[in-house]
């Protein structure tokens, strides 16, 4: 209120020679926004706060102390400080004079009217997102051996890569090219701005303009010591009503595991045994946590043979892991303020990157848990692709859909092009097979093309588009020895829509 004053005194003249600048978080809420002549706006991306927060110690979440955990700040900085700052930056973009990115050696100032063209020309075709990467003791080799450059940007060679995360809203950012001058922005700053038109209606009215699809790696191939020959921990995603209780979440956490590639041994754990004992599995995984007894985790979960291709569709409630020595690419759907809820039952006594034991949930795990068995998972959650359409040259098939979950997945086999279309609807397109293609509008509009691995993002207004295939990669093979080839194939995910 004091601020509110001053400023209207300025206004009326009473301290004409000033030149005024008032600063900070929040400092442009409503009842302040209508008394400035100008507005900057200072932007950070996730990937420069995160290494803020690792490697400068400037940088704390509220209620941060020193002997908080090394994952404790970024967790409170999502789940408090994060989500009221985007609020405000949604409602305060279409407002701004200035846009400002704050990068690691230097601040990029552009006009509002510039960002409004570069997000607007953005959201008129393809979008390819900056992968955001993060270690993990389980992490493998593959995807270093794919993207030799990641070497360049660790800590050290030896850091494990978990995770590649292509497409998570709250975590991407996008590069773009002014006047030869790299700008990287976060991708939500596009998202407030063009949200109907990368969204398409439904989607926008449905998930509150948020991008519901996200797709990331896991990368357990080769990995070292520190994964004590294990994958990912053995862990279940809350439903809507779980979260709605505990967390005041409004929608579910549903994934998915595509098998992209595979070495020696690879397997996927999915749904409980048909003989497993509940109260004898909680018991195990509490002595596990607290007093460092291991247990047979296969006594009670499940595990299958991974192949290439293969896809498993795990809906909020149902165990699951990827297991040890393969890639799995994860379309999963998490329209959620927090970028995931992962409740673990056991994750084989590690001790995590910053020295303390893993974190196990029982409690929460055993609360969201769902008795989904052996033979119900094998018949609803590990669909066999269904042949949708062909031409000369090309096939597509629906490949997974299931009653629990809203999202969709097609696969889109083709020797030289295939012809798609959004129907209004976003569309996240990987390349599983292949080495290049490129993706080119119908109403010539900006194309884009993808290597062997990567996403891309298509925009719900970029309607008609053909995928061409470039390169199919016969005689080159994945860092597992898997040959690509002869066909390009692309996996679409989407969301279904009762409107289509």
């Amino acid at each position: 209120e004091e601020i509110r004053k001053y400023c209207v005194s300025i206004k009326r003249g009473k301290h004409s020679s000033k030149v005024v600048v008032i600063y900070g978080a929040f400092s442009a809420v409503p009842p302040l926004r209508r008394l400035y002549d100008s507005i900057f706006y200072v932007d950070i991306t996730i990937e420069e706060l995160f290494r803020r927060l690792r490697e400068t110690g400037k940088v704390y979440a509220l209620g941060s102390r020193r002997d908080s955990a090394s994952l404790l700040d970024p967790k409170r900085l999502f789940y408090v400080d994060y989500v009221l700052l985007r609020k405000h930056k949604k409602y305060l973009i279409k407002y701004i004079d200035w846009y400002i990115m704050d990068g690691e050696q230097q601040y990029m100032m552009i006009s509002s009217s510039l960002l409004n063209k570069i997000c607007s020309d953005l959201a008129d075709g393809p979008i390819r997102p900056k992968p955001f990467y993060i270690p993990g003791v389980w992490g493998g080799e593959w995807l270093k051996a794919l993207k030799p450059k990641l070497k360049e940007i660790l800590l050290s060679p030896k850091v494990p890569i978990s995770w590649e995360i292509d497409m998570v809203d709250i975590l991407q950012s996008v590069r773009v090219s002014v006047d030869g001058v790299i700008l990287e922005m976060p991708f939500l700053t596009l998202l407030f701005k063009e949200a109907k038109h990368l969204l398409g209606g439904y989607v926008y009215r449905r998930y509150r303009g948020r991008l519901p699809l996200t797709m990331s790696y896991d990368d357990t191939y080769n990995s070292g010591k520190l994964a004590k020959g294990e994958g990912l921990a053995i862990q279940v995603h809350p439903d809507r009503k779980y979260l709605k209780e505990h967390f005041n979440e409004n929608f579910s956490h549903h994934e998915s595991y595509y098998i992209l590639d595979v070495g020696p041994g690879a397997k996927t754990y999915q749904g409980l045994k048909e003989n497993a004992d509940l109260e004898e599995f909680y018991e195990d995984v509490v002595k596990a946590k607290d007093y460092g007894i291991p247990f047979d985790h296969n006594k009670y979960v499940n595990s299958f043979p991974s192949k290439r291709g293969a896809l498993f569709l795990n809906p909020a409630g149902t165990i699951h892991a990827s297991g040890r020595n393969q890639v799995v690419l994860e379309p999963d759907l998490i329209p959620l303020e927090y970028p995931g809820y992962i409740f673990h039952f056991y994750d084989y006594l590690r001790i995590d990157l910053d020295g303390k034991p893993r974190g196990i949930h029982p409690e929460h795990a055993f609360g969201a848990l769902k008795n989904r068995r052996t033979k119900w998972v094998v018949e609803h959650l590990q669909p066999k692709p269904k042949l949708i359409r062909e031409g000369d040259g090309w096939r597509e098939y629906l490949i997974g859909e299931c009653r629990e979950a809203e999202y969709v997945m097609y696969r889109l086999e083709f020797l030289r092009e295939i012809e798609d279309d959004t129907h209004g609807i976003v569309q996240l397109i990987t390349l599983v097979d292949g080495k290049i293609v490129s993706v080119e509008s119908k109403n010539r509009k900006r194309g884009i093309k993808l290597n062997f691995g990567e996403t891309a993002v298509i925009p719900a207004s970029y309607g008609k588009y053909i995928i061409k295939c470039l390169d199919n990669g016969v005689g080159w093979r994945t860092p597992a020895g898997t040959p690509l080839g002869p066909k390009c194939k692309i996996l679409k995910f989407s969301i279904k829509s009762t409107s289509r």
